[in-house]
């Protein structure tokens, strides 16, 4: 019972802990999959998020589509990085770290890589239905 309460502590600590990186609210899920709270807390993160913003999501998504050991590092030395201005390269930088504490949440909370990078390329693309 113990291991069972501890679990469910580390993730809803988790699901805390992504929702402040992200600042948004963490009740925007109603699934007891936590793993699906991870996605919900995405999707909500990014839609909230402007346009501009959202097209760097979906940039740095492709990216950690094409590499499966994406580090900023390997990032920062993209072609498609290199090419942005030193403005846009910071809110890449910021975003990048954002991304990455969600997939970090996703892996935390027993889900798979290809679970969340699937979902995200649906909401990226403005779909509705992306479970």
């Amino acid at each position: 019972m113990n291991t069972i309460n501890n679990t469910r502590r580390a993730v809803d600590g988790t699901v805390n802990n992504l929702s402040d990186v992200l600042g948004i609210d963490g009740n925007v899920s109603d699934s007891d999959d936590p793993t699906q709270q991870v996605l919900d807390i995405y999707q909500s993160w990014y839609q909230n998020l402007v346009a501009p913003e959202q097209e760097l999501v979906s940039a740095l998504i492709m990216q950690y589509a094409k590499n499966q050991q994406m580090t900023f590092e390997t990032l920062s030395t993209t072609e498609w990085f290199l090419q942005q201005s030193m403005q846009d390269q910071q809110k890449i930088g910021g975003l990048f770290f954002k991304v990455n504490q969600i997939l970090e949440g996703v892996e935390e909370t027993g889900g798979e890589r290809n679970r969340f990078l699937a979902f995200a390329f649906c909401v990226n693309s403005g779909g509705q239905d992306c479970n």
